[in-house]
């Protein structure tokens, strides 16, 4: 008996290790045409009193990835809103991203939700966080604006309007 507990455990471990193993070397191919964010069945209250503003994108070719910036302003003075995905139709892959720094080194990673506290502004910057877009459509061109839904937790949406720029720009005003 002792014997199957075991081995029965040693398989899951093992079913457990290839998934892991494997969803590492896919990358985001292994994501393609969803929305990313992946909420949970049950939503987390968020509030949706919220205003995106200043919404700009550094867009660069077919084959690499562009990013978009803006300001979210949580009106809420005593709910925070979490926003866990962003869609557009103008790119096939569009995910929640964050720059960090680690012993020297530059990265960026995939965050599950970004938060924004009650009565505050959190700006999407260069070097912070960003949402991150692969796939763009056939023909979008820099001076372009594209629709971008913003989604959080509980599912409301805040549409915003960005405007594509280079990637020599640096701020929303460059």
């Amino acid at each position: 008996m002792l014997t199957k507990t075991v081995l029965s455990t040693l398989c899951m471990i093992s079913a457990m290790v290839y998934s892991a193993t494997a969803m590492a070397q896919t990358g985001h191919q292994a994501h393609s045409s969803h929305i990313h964010g992946h909420a949970s069945a049950a939503p987390q209250e968020s509030a949706t009193d919220i205003v995106a503003s200043q919404c700009w994108g550094r867009l660069r070719g077919a084959n690499q990835a562009s990013a978009l910036y803006f300001t979210l302003e949580n009106k809420d003075a005593k709910q925070a809103a979490y926003l866990v995905a962003a869609n557009s139709v103008a790119f096939g892959d569009v995910m929640l991203h964050e720059s960090y720094e680690a012993n020297g080194m530059a990265g960026m990673r995939h965050v599950a939700q970004v938060e924004i506290a009650p009565s505050s502004k959190l700006a999407f910057k260069p070097g912070s966080y960003h949402v991150m877009m692969e796939k763009p459509q056939e023909g979008l061109k820099i001076g372009e604006h594209i629709d971008v839904d913003l989604i959080l937790s509980n599912g409301h949406k805040v549409t915003t309007n960005c405007l594509m720029k280079p990637i020599s720009a640096r701020t929303f005003e460059d």
